[in-house]
């Protein structure tokens, strides 16, 4: 039996042993003999990672951090438990990195956000290091900086955007902002850094007050592919390749499958698209709208490794679309060019600069690489740009079939004499050319006696039909009730089911559309809605429907869709996305797959098309799909004609399926919050500028849009909608542009 005294002294030792467990949940990191994941807050982070001596997750809770140091770590992981919610500064662009990675390994950043400090982020001497999902924002110099000796480093699926805003000079007189690179590999001095091992894949880099990609001398084995990049204002290039990275047997450089545009000079020097002067293999880039040269060759005579050039994509509106320059004698054949490597403007006069010493086999590198294209060179001693030389004509693409609509061949390329600009496409039989009309919440808000005048007036004006949504945002989300009488549909065991009142109501609309001849393309899911990263914020209804369709349930939801409605006469066409904005993600293309399969396994065999987001959210980024049947660019609603027609035959020459033109301005369409006042309110002429845009850029097909009819006459009284709109009087809402419209491609 105890005594009192023993038993005062195990209840003591339970006590002390439920304080002790107490405490270790709630800071877990006090002990680290294992590895496992930790929640850390804004002002115990730098502690605990100072602590840590064993494989640790940060897992961070949503706040501002100050900027953070890792030295000499390794098997650290920092991750934002909501990503975009863990903020990393110092709230000064003179004053710290806002995450310092040196002599570490085994490193991974995910979902975390860095502004307002000098450097964003710089690692150093370190190995294995990833960054995901990562924005970079407002740094007053680099926005990624990876040195000395670095290697095996990953960016990707990360946003950077708006370096170089610290103002003033060095004492040296060198502007500060002069070093506002995106992303910096190597330091650009000798001896030469030989960071090595680094992938650049599928990151959106905007606004950067330098090169928005710069590999220095001595870095090798890297790669740049499918990145976006957008106003770089660069001294060389947007991506730029600097003597000797990858000059040597230890590893390759290759920038592949990027989008480059709007690129502007620095100090009036400059503004390439890609500037290469190392031996490297550059494919199948897209580059537009540069103040330079769409693609710069310069100094690549004496590399030990070729040039390889192939199936790169170059629209410009200057005169020079690239440029080849050899300052060192001789040529040892360095350059490798691919067939169909560029296409032009063949509305601007184009030519060559050849700079530097003109020897033979510079001349016949060029000469072959003209042949190649179609193109007439000047005569080669010259330099300056010829302008009498024009590009092929960009193809026609062929308008996406529709059951009665008969569609027109492509027009032939035209190979151009220097003299002749390439003819037109033939003018597409009368009613042949598919133009249609966007009543993207008609589903859901028409009745079936609003739609049969609708679709009444569609065949008047001459319209092929209209496109519309199954389920939009708000008030047309599958949560809302439908014109007919019940709720549109729901959520069930994951998977979004249209309810039958639905089905029925919508099968009433397309039988409108049958008994005049119209036919209708129809939007499977409003993207900026239910995919992951959707955001509507109309109102609570929408916000429990955004981000529910995945590739868990997009399969079912596809081949439910095709069994309710693939075949209904009235269906022209799938189209899939809308207004993807920033949810345009690769994760996101694996969604839209899915349900491709869905589709077709269900057996249907109409078309599928995407609707892509504007050029600012990569209107070039669904290229090669195997599921995709048309493409569909928005040209969104804030922007002129002659920039409209650059981004579509950017489109054009890019995508090898036809092109529409999915969204232009609308008629009459003046939402203040987001349409620039130039551009609010439309009218007749804007609308015609639009659709002559589009015809000249050779697209496929054209979607209109006018202010009242988009949202079914939901917005009045000058709230976004300027035009006359009254369900039961839906031919009001059509008038003289229309009728020019059509007239258009007619």
């Amino acid at each position: 039996m105890k005594t009192p005294r023993t038993v005062r002294s195990s209840l003591l030792s339970v006590v002390i042993a439920v304080v002790v467990a107490s405490f270790l949940v709630a800071n877990p990191v006090s002990s680290q003999s294992a590895p496992g994941t930790v929640v850390a807050r804004p002002a115990t982070l730098a502690s605990l990672i100072a602590s840590a001596d064993r494989a640790t997750t940060f897992e961070l809770v949503p706040g501002t951090y100050p900027a953070q140091k890792l030295i000499s770590k390794r098997d650290v992981t920092l991750r934002a438990a909501q990503p975009g919610t863990v903020v990393f500064t110092a709230d000064a662009y003179d004053n710290a990195i806002g995450l310092s990675i040196s002599n570490s390994s085994n490193i991974a950043i995910d979902g975390i956000a860095i502004e307002r400090v000098q450097w964003g982020v710089a690692v150093r001497s370190s190995t294995n290091i990833t960054f995901s999902n990562v924005s970079v924002r407002d740094v007053g110099q680099r926005g990624v900086w990876i040195f000395d000796a670095s290697s095996n480093v990953t960016i990707e699926d990360s946003r950077i955007e708006r370096t170089g805003q610290r103002t003033g000079s060095r004492p040296d007189g060198i502007a500060f902002s002069s070093m506002g690179e995106g992303i910096y590999l190597g330091r650009g001095s000798n001896p030469a850094d030989t960071t090595n091992t680094v992938t650049i894949s599928g990151n959106t880099i905007y606004d950067t007050a330098a090169e928005a990609i710069d590999v220095k001398t001595g870095t090798y084995d890297v790669t740049v592919t499918s990145n976006t990049i957008r106003g770089a204002r660069a001294r060389t290039g947007a991506i730029a390749l600097h003597p000797g990275s990858a000059a040597t047997t230890r590893g390759a450089l290759q920038v592949r499958g990027n989008i480059i545009s709007e690129v502007a000079r620095r100090n009036g020097r400059g503004g390439a698209g890609i500037f290469v002067s190392a031996g490297a293999e550059v494919d199948a880039n897209v580059v537009f709208d540069t103040e330079g040269h769409g693609i710069e060759l310069r100094d690549i005579t004496g590399q030990s490794r070729q040039v390889q050039y192939r199936n790169n994509t170059v629209t410009m509106t200057n005169e020079r679309a690239y440029q080849v320059s050899a300052h060192r004698t001789p040529l040892p054949e360095p350059v490798r060019w691919g067939n169909q490597g560029i296409h032009r403007l063949p509305h601007f006069p184009t030519g060559w600069l050849i700079d530097g010493e003109p020897t033979a086999a510079l001349v016949q590198v060029v000469a072959d690489l003209a042949a190649e294209i179609g193109d007439e060179l000047p005569t080669p001693q010259t330099t300056t740009p010829s302008t009498t030389s024009t590009a092929p004509a960009p193809r026609a693409a062929a308008p996406v079939a529709a059951p009665t609509t008969t569609t027109s061949a492509p027009a032939a390329v035209v190979q151009p004499t220097p003299t002749q600009r390439p003819a037109p496409a033939p003018a597409p039989t009368p009613g042949s050319f598919p133009v249609y009309d966007t009543a993207w919440q008609m589903f859901v808000r028409a009745t079936p006696q609003q739609a049969d005048q609708y679709f009444s007036t569609l065949a008047d004006y001459g319209f092929t039909g209209s496109w519309a949504a199954l389920i939009h945002h708000a008030p047309a989300t599958y949560l809302h009730q439908h014109a007919g009488g019940g709720q549109v549909g729901e959520l069930r065991n994951g998977e979004i089911i249209l309810n039958d009142s639905y089905v029925a109501h919508v099968r009433s609309i397309l039988d409108a559309a049958d008994r005049h001849g119209r036919k209708v393309g129809v939007i499977a899911a409003w993207q900026n809605t239910y995919l992951p990263g959707g955001n509507t914020g109309d109102d609570a209804l929408s916000n429990r429907v955004e981000g529910t369709l995945t590739t868990s349930n997009a399969y079912a939801y596809g081949r439910q869709i095709a069994l309710k409605f693939g075949d209904h006469p009235a269906i022209a066409h799938w189209v899939f996305g809308g207004d993807a904005g920033t949810n345009n993600t690769e994760a996101n293309k694996a969604v839209w797959r899915e349900m491709a399969r869905g589709v077709r396994d269900a057996g249907a065999r109409q078309p599928i098309g995407y609707h892509t987001p504007t050029a600012f959210f990569n209107q070039l980024n669904y290229a090669g799909e195997p599921w995709l049947d048309f493409v569909a660019p928005e040209t969104g609603h804030n922007q002129t004609a002659d920039k409209t027609e650059r981004e579509l035959r950017t489109a054009v020459n890019t995508y090898d399926v036809p092109v529409w033109q999915g969204e232009p301005r609308y008629f009459g369409i003046n939402f203040s919050s987001w349409i620039k006042p130039e551009f609010q309110n439309p009218g007749r002429a804007e609308v015609v500028a639009d659709a002559q845009a589009a015809k000249r850029a050779g697209v496929g097909g054209y979607v209109y849009g006018d202010a009242g009819r988009w949202a079914w006459c939901l917005f009045q009284n000058g709230n976004g909608d300027a035009t006359p709109c009254n369900p039961n009087n839906i031919r009001a809402s059509f008038g003289d542009a229309e009728r020019e419209v059509i007239a258009t491609f007619r």
